[in-house]
């Protein structure tokens, strides 16, 4: 059985069929024609298309570009809560740690009196997107290598300048050691 939409799948009711009377002035018996595209109708949508494609491409482009940027900075505050919660739910101190000459990122966990890595997913090192770099905010007694959350819920206070490959400059940062990182700058150059 066929399940069909619209009309008739049946050729003879897609045509009228004249009386006998009338089938050789309408040329009854006569196959009738589909309605449909033409192959040139089909070449021309599809140049349309490309035409509006290449038109878009390269304000796709940059959008694509700027998304990294953000996609990191989202990423790396993302690390950052896991990093707080763990710490508040484990009873250990967590580092995130960012290597700002290979531009990596990753997270460790106090194991007596050293630090080493999780060995987890979360624990592996991150890379930010090519191009892009990281740099540590000058703070106030800081070691400036790592931002450390505590057991209390507490977060060493130290920021994080992240500019992507466009100029788009994000500042991850807490604004006191009680709340979690955030972007607190976002700007173009």
């Amino acid at each position: 059985m066929t399940l069909t939409t619209g009309r008739s799948a049946d050729p003879r009711r897609l045509c009228a069929v004249p009386r006998a009377r009338d089938a050789r002035a309408t040329g009854a018996g006569r196959p009738c024609h589909a309605q449909g595209f033409t192959l040139l109708e089909l070449v021309l949508v599809m140049l349309l298309v490309s035409l509006v494609m290449a038109l878009a491409a390269p304000s796709l482009r940059g959008f694509l570009i700027g998304r990294k940027s953000a996609d990191a900075a989202a990423n790396v505050i993302a690390l950052a809560q896991y990093a707080r919660a763990k710490a508040v739910s484990t009873g250990c101190n967590y580092r995130l740690n960012v290597d700002t000459v290979e531009q990596t990122y990753w997270l460790t966990v106090q194991k007596g009196a050293g630090f080493q890595e999780l060995g987890t997913e979360f624990g592996r090192r991150f890379r930010l997107p090519e191009r892009m770099e990281a740099s540590w905010l000058p703070a106030v007694g800081a070691a400036n290598e790592c931002i450390e959350f505590f057991p209390d819920g507490r977060i060493e206070a130290a920021g994080l300048r992240l500019v992507g490959k466009e100029g788009e400059v994000f500042v991850i940062a807490c604004r006191s050691e009680t709340e979690p990182l955030t972007v607190v700058q976002r700007s173009s150059r």
